[in-house]
């Protein structure tokens, strides 16, 4: 798929610099598929591979002043969190949180004035949205792409940790 994606694209495989890869929070599967199917293709083309946190990653690429919660879905029912200040860098007393809806809605983070930043499919979650609270859509992969030139969060897949369901997510 990856060389069917080079061709359609027209795009020679000597035009890329860098790979770059999300190592989590996600799907425990898919994180290490992705990591590993990253580094693969980097070490195939002899250039550098990046792991970048996607909380971070969207953390960075949003728009708008001010401190940003980022949310992304977790597991089928669950979402993980954290809270960022101006300029993107996790607020150190904030580490990723997990739970349902109704936990992230009541968080403290939520109640601040920061601008809360939602994956698609969080966004549709919520009942009644107010202006705080910003559909970033569901195309991941770009942020990660371009948080990659300036973050390196390593390429150890990281799991958020899903109390609920008593392992990690």
């Amino acid at each position: 798929r990856i060389a069917e994606l080079f061709d359609r694209l027209e795009m020679g495989r000597g035009s890329l610099d860098r790979v770059a890869v999300s190592n989590g929070p996600g799907s425990y599967t898919g994180i290490r598929v992705g990591v590993a199917t990253a580094m693969g293709l980097a070490r195939a083309l002899d250039i550098p591979c990046t792991g970048v946190s996607l909380l971070k990653a969207i953390a960075m690429t949003s728009d708008g002043p001010g401190d940003r919660i980022v949310s992304l879905p977790l597991g089928r029912s669950g979402y993980c969190w954290q809270h960022f200040n101006e300029s993107g860098t996790a607020d150190p007393r904030s580490v990723p949180e997990t739970g349902g809806l109704e936990k992230l809605i009541g968080s403290a983070a939520v109640g601040s004035a920061a601008a809360v930043f939602l994956q698609s499919d969080v966004f549709a979650a919520i009942d009644s949205p107010n202006e705080r609270f910003i559909d970033i859509g569901r195309d991941l992969a770009v942020r990660v792409g371009l948080a990659s030139a300036f973050l390196d969060d390593g390429l150890v897949p990281f799991y958020a940790a899903d109390p609920k369901l008593g392992a990690s997510a």
